[in-house]
């Protein structure tokens, strides 16, 4: 999945994860997108929920999203 030019904010995941994206091994490629407000009430990605993905971004700003379930972004 691409996305390009988006602003992604104050969505809720109520039973999963990933309040503003979740994806999962299908390739996630994000450029000048903002990711910010976003909540995930169950499981953890209150912004981004990426597993098993090659995960790309190329000027993105995340910030403000909450998680109940603390997942740690790893390089």
């Amino acid at each position: 999945m691409n996305l390009d030019n988006v602003i992604i904010k104050e969505n809720t995941a109520f039973l999963y994860m990933g309040g503003g994206i979740a994806s999962q091994q299908s390739g996630l490629t994000l450029a000048n997108v903002t990711i910010s407000g976003n909540t995930a009430a169950s499981f953890g990605g209150g912004g981004i929920f990426s597993l098993g993905d090659n995960l790309s971004m190329t000027d993105v700003t995340v910030s403000e999203n909450i998680a109940t379930f603390k997942i740690e972004a790893r390089k």
